[in-house]
């Protein structure tokens, strides 16, 4: 069981493979400890602008804020921070 054990996880170019982003964005959200970071980086061209949208959107639904976004050629990049309870 990873619950709370996780400093940083990484997500590149996944998050829209995923049948429901939502769900598997929970589960790696599930496994960060407080003020743990979650990198997404998702490709450009490939994935939509409003496809990163749902995605901030569900990143701040489930207790993440964008720490940083950081410069990752060809990606729209995001490092989320997970909000203490």
């Amino acid at each position: 069981d990873l619950e709370g054990k996780v400093d940083i996880a990484l997500a590149i170019a996944v998050i829209h493979e995923a049948s429901d982003p939502k769900r598997l964005m929970s589960e790696i959200v599930s496994t960060l400890k407080q003020n743990g970071k979650l990198l997404i980086a998702e490709p450009k061209g490939h994935v939509k602008k409003d496809k990163i949208e749902e995605t901030l959107q569900i990143a701040a639904y489930l207790g993440l804020e964008v720490f940083q976004s950081p410069s990752i050629g060809r990606t729209y990049s995001f490092i989320f921070q997970k909000i203490p309870k």
